[in-house]
């Protein structure tokens, strides 16, 4: 797989990794209680953190599908797993989250299963 592929494909894990961490933004500021309500509709409705992540995903997921245009759905989907290690360091870094040695041994063997598929080894 090219480099420009792998590029790619890991811009579009991130843009999913971005879009995870406004979703947990988004669930912070929803009311305490949620019912099936006008208010609560609107509270949903006008949190701009649930909107700026539901317009991410959807860019995400019109290029994913264009990248899958020209890679084999083997290949590219291993590249998701990007966003398994962007989010939770996204979370330690902009969300106060702890990071564990467990976090830190498992993220790193994700890295090492993506590069293993996109470089081939």
């Amino acid at each position: 797989m090219s480099i420009g592929k792998m590029a790619w494909l890991t811009a579009i894990a991130l843009a999913l990794a971005v879009g995870q961490i406004l979703f947990k933004s988004a669930a912070e500021r929803l009311p305490v209680v949620i019912r099936a309500d006008a208010a609560t509709l609107q509270s949903l409705v006008t949190n701009w953190h649930l909107v700026a992540a539901l317009v991410v995903y959807a860019i995400a997921t019109a290029f994913w599908v264009l990248a899958l245009r020209g890679t084999p759905l083997s290949q590219a989907y291993p590249f998701v797993a990007i966003a398994m290690v962007a989010v939770p360091v996204a979370a330690v870094l902009l969300l106060g989250e702890t990071l564990s040695l467990s976090l830190v041994l498992g993220t790193g063997l994700v890295i090492a299963g993506v590069l293993v598929v996109g470089l081939g080894f």
